[in-house]
């Protein structure tokens, strides 16, 4: 089994205070986030969706 099996759902990051700012997805112990205009440099040009990442991937946040 390779892939996704179902369908990334769009807008559904939402980072607090902001609204939705990209698509995640979490599947089989794999998660996906792309954040919308930022590409590599997320931390520069969207540090509240970075910050909201690494408490997700730290474990202190129960849903991304």
């Amino acid at each position: 089994m390779q892939g996704f099996q179902t369908p990334i759902k769009p807008d559904s990051f939402l980072v607090d205070g902001v609204g939705a700012l990209g698509t995640t997805h979490t599947e089989r112990g794999l998660t996906y986030f792309e954040v919308e205009l930022s590409g590599h440099m997320i931390p520069q040009f969207s540090p509240k969706a970075a910050f909201q990442i690494m408490q997700y991937l730290m474990g202190f946040r129960d849903t991304p």
